[in-house]
């Protein structure tokens, strides 16, 4: 059957249903809505292995006899990388939303349009399953929400294998250069988090603007960090990628370029000439070997004449997963149509294939009602996370090469290796999930604790110091997780006489607050803004100066309240906001994940404070908690006896929201604060190190870091209860 994009003009929306021709079901069609790009620069033959997709299942007796029908809605008049996608998508999708036949929808061609489709769908109970969408932050908000799917693996395990072919062929350090969309977003998190894995030195990590195609500023900037064995590249566009080439090629000539998929970059390598000469890159394949049946490759090549374009096995599974599904859920829509989801993904059954002899099989087991197959699809394995559904487990990939301007799947040369083929495809196929596995346990901070001829003084009382460094409905989990920390201290019996509370307090009062007078760290949970809680500073009315000065003791007019801490005084710091490599950002971040201009707390400032304190016995013991991006940068300075430093981040990583309300787009709290909180209140008997161990496990994405833990004296021994005890 010739490609379906021939039929559609590229104008505006149109609707288009596509039945399966000759068919004798008398009962009426499932109707599956498609919202992805037929036309358009985006376009990449998505119709066709949906069609195809859609003949195979119809072939084998469609779902519970019933034939699929797909009714089709092109978005390839959205630019890619448009700021309004999502709300274009959005008024696009709303046929969907509102049609009563449409339980499922095949689309979102990028995160940025899954992330705003996806909380419409969870209010309308319909699923929407996208071949194509595969960063963490769907992840982060959506992984169990049941109404978001996908089939292509997280991005996460393609950053673990760039990083783990780069090792393999001698790269010792590395630098990221990345926009901020989604898209390119989940590779700027997870490669320096991968590298923090493998032992690989990241010189750079750098976000540059979506929407600026000018690049020349951002590579000087990589490059005076030193030129890196190997520079990752996530540009959106054409037009970013070009100037991100050209610029790496003239002040890093030695550094290897590695890129993500480009195949949306039409043309970009032959207009670059010999400067893309060997970039090497990584995409989305089918299986070498097929699980079971013939292979996807070769039976697509011998239907339409080519080879799959990419993310076709992935949309070709995407119809598939939903006829298993729909089939399992038999009529069943809203949760039990996710529950059938939640059955097919889990199911260990007899295997079957992927194609219409395969689906046959499996469409008979499932009305048998006996063991649920396990099913196959183009891409492999149909296998998710038992925890997070919206994972998927297994996923095969190839490394490609330019040569004479065109991408090469046969061989990868690097100076005298040459990997041939079939060496150059890699794979994931286990029960692993990166957002599920918290960080290698091996690599967390190892106290050994050293003399340092300090001995605290008796015990006499407690301070607290709690800031959120930065406002706006934006932050909101920042203010949520300094509330929230509040009110355990409090309930600690805390007083506010020995509470210094930070805070923007502009949320509770804003107009767009969707619950005013309300801040919760959990949707549904408290409300950590009562009325009792004291103030004792507005975020605007402070520098970075009059932070140190509250933490050191120095009264000033700026300052009139500070940390009067004395030698028997235990003293807790809690700092939640924005961070970047020049330290604690205070104020709010103009770039997602990475503070890059403000006024900065320093660690060289920070440690000079920490050290005139201990100096000036203002402190018994100190445990300091810091929750940003890039936070170990903090640890860097010599910090003093007696002091404990506890980050969400090592110096090279971002640190990641969760607590996610698709009802209000808010961003609860911070992972790494939301699991030491939970830590403390639940096991105040905890060591130090015990907390700061059991909290490593909990956390995604970053590798929390303990700094000072042998100068600290007894972080092996002394509780978090005991130092939070007033």
């Amino acid at each position: 059957m010739a490609s379906i994009a021939h039929n559609f003009p590229s104008a505006a929306t149109i609707i288009v249903a596509l039945a399966c021709a000759g068919c004798t079901s008398k009962d009426p069609p499932i109707k599956v809505g498609v919202l992805l790009p037929l036309t358009g620069e985006s376009a990449s033959g998505y119709d066709e292995a949906l069609s195809f997709a859609r003949d195979e299942i119809n072939r084998a007796g469609g779902v519970r006899g019933r034939q699929i029908e797909l009714v089709f809605e092109d978005t390839g008049s959205i630019p890619p990388g448009a700021l309004d996608a999502p709300r274009r998508a959005w008024e696009m999708s709303k046929r969907f939303l509102a049609d009563p036949e449409i339980n499922v929808v095949i689309g979102a061609e990028s995160d940025e349009i899954a992330f705003g489709l996806t909380p419409s769908f969870i209010k309308a109970q319909k699923v929407l399953i996208s071949p194509v969408a595969a960063g963490t932050a769907l992840s982060r908000a959506f992984a169990n929400s049941g109404f978001l799917r996908r089939t292509a693996a997280s991005d996460a395990a393609r950053a673990e294998l760039m990083l783990l072919f780069a090792q393999r062929t001698g790269a010792k350090t590395l630098s990221v250069l990345a926009t901020s969309s989604l898209r390119s977003a989940t590779f700027f998190d997870w490669i320096p988090y991968h590298a923090e894995q493998l032992g690989l030195v990241v010189n750079k990590a750098l976000h540059t603007g979506s929407g600026d195609p000018d690049c020349q500023n951002a590579v000087e900037q990589v490059n005076s960090f030193g030129a890196p064995d190997v520079l990752f590249l996530m540009p959106d566009s054409t037009a970013q990628a070009d100037c991100m080439i050209r610029k790496a090629r003239e002040l890093m000539p030695t550094s290897r370029l590695f890129m993500n998929e480009p195949s949306r970059f039409a043309g970009l390598f032959a207009s670059l000439g010999a400067l893309a000469e060997g970039i090497i890159g990584i995409s989305v394949e089918t299986p070498l070997v097929p699980v079971a049946g013939p292979s996807f490759k070769e039976t697509y090549l011998a239907k339409f004449g080519h080879a799959p374009p990419r993310f076709a096995a992935n949309t070709f599974d995407a119809l598939a997963l939903a006829a298993y599904a729909l089939a399992s859920a038999n009529g069943g829509t809203g949760a039990d149509l996710v529950l059938a989801f939640d059955v097919v993904a889990k199911a260990k059954g007899e295997i079957t294939a992927w194609n219409g002899e395969g689906m046959a099989r499996a469409f008979d087991l499932i009305a048998a009602g006996g063991d649920f197959p396990n099913v196959t699809g183009a891409t492999g394995t149909m296998s998710y996370s038992e925890k997070f559904p919206i994972e998927k487990t297994s996923a095969t990939f190839a490394l490609w090469q330019v040569r004479g301007g065109i991408q090469h799947w046969d061989q990868i040369q690097l100076g005298a290796t040459t990997i041939a083929f079939p060496q150059n495809y890699l794979s994931i196929d286990s029960q692993k999930n990166h957002f599920e596995d918290g960080p290698a346990f091996a690599l967390r901070s190892i106290v050994q604790e050293e003399d340092t001829g300090y001995v605290p003084a008796e015990r006499a009382g407690a301070w607290a110091f709690i800031a959120a460094l930065s406002g706006t409905m934006e932050n909101y989990r920042h203010q949520a997780d300094a509330l929230n920390m509040y009110q355990l201290l409090k309930a600690r019996g805390f007083s506010d006489d020995r509470i210094i509370l930070v805070l923007a307090d502009d949320i509770a009062t804003a107009n767009s607050n969707p619950e005013p007078g309300t801040v919760r760290q959990i949707a549904g949970g408290p409300n950590l803004r009562t009325a009792d809680v004291k103030i004792d500073y507005r975020l605007d009315d402070l520098t970075p100066s009059a932070i140190l000065n509250i933490l050191e003791g120095k009264k000033t007019l700026e300052t009139p309240k500070v940390i009067e801490s004395k030698a028997n005084d235990d003293v807790f710091v809690y700092w939640v906001g924005h961070g970047g490599s020049t330290g604690v950002l205070i104020g709010d971040s103009a770039h997602l994940g990475q503070a890059v201009a403000g006024p900065f707390v320093t660690p060289w400032a920070f440690a000079s404070t920490l050290q005139n304190k201990f100096e000036s016995q203002g402190y018994r013991q100190m445990v300091i908690v810091l929750d940003s991006c890039h936070a170990g940068v903090m640890g860097q300075g010599a910090l003093p006896p007696g002091t404990l430093l506890l980050t969400g981040a090592s110096p090279s990583e971002n640190s990641y929201a969760t607590n996610y309300n698709a009802s209000t787009n808010i961003w609860h709290a911070n992972g790494f604060s939301s699991a030491i909180t939970g830590r403390i209140a639940e096991s105040p008997n905890s060591s130090l190190v015990q907390l700061y161990d059991e909290t490593y496990l909990k956390v995604r994405g970053s590798h929390p870091r303990m700094y000072n833990g042998d100068r600290f004296g007894q972080a092996s021994t002394v509780t978090i209860g005991a130092i939070l005890t007033p």
